[in-house]
């Protein structure tokens, strides 16, 4: 069963972190990141689609049509052939299961590929000059408390203190995952 308050949690710190920056703030890309790093080390389910508008505007998450995939002349019956969301790491023959969606992602409404900034796929298309600029810089490794110090001034900011609480409540688990300390 997924831990669907992880899922909840992490979403609603993503919109809260759009609705109180600028969209050129590069650092809420990099926040975004670490937050899918937390949310990884739950069952939880893809979520990504619940904050997809935020992710392709803050240049978290890129899409493109299946035929500019890099793997298109190879494999573009298999691509055409997609009909549901698939992780396109399942199509590709690859044994190694780490990274699930490293080689990108398809949805079918409407058909694109999509993948995450620093995955294997973005790295490529930014290798063969598809992503530039400000899309080919890769995340920058924050520390999760300078999420979380973004996450709590801006709650605080809106008098909602709710967020801050639920993420009080991960405490013990983040400070092993994370040496925050205790």
């Amino acid at each position: 069963m997924s831990d669907h308050w992880v899922e909840d949690l992490v979403e609603q710190s993503i919109r809260l972190l759009d609705s109180r920056h600028p969209v050129d703030d590069r650092r809420v890309r990099d926040w975004i990141g670490v937050l899918y790093r937390v949310q990884d080390q739950y069952d939880c389910s893809f979520t990504h689609f619940r904050v997809m508008d935020i992710l392709l505007r803050r240049g978290f998450t890129f899409r493109f049509p299946r035929v500019e995939h890099p793997d298109y002349g190879e494999r573009g019956e298999t691509l055409d052939a997609l009909t549901e969301f698939t992780a396109l790491r399942d199509v590709q023959d690859v044994d190694d299961d780490s990274g699930w969606l490293k080689d990108g992602y398809f949805d079918p409404e409407p058909p694109f590929v999509y993948c995450d900034a620093g995955s294997a796929l973005w790295q490529r298309m930014v290798r063969l000059g598809r992503l530039t600029g400000p899309d080919a810089a890769p995340l920058r490794e924050v520390p999760l408390i300078e999420a979380l110090q973004a996450i709590a001034a801006a709650g605080e900011e809106l008098g909602d203190r709710t967020l801050i609480a639920d993420w009080r409540e991960l405490e013990p688990d983040l400070c092993d995952l994370y040496d925050l300390g205790a």
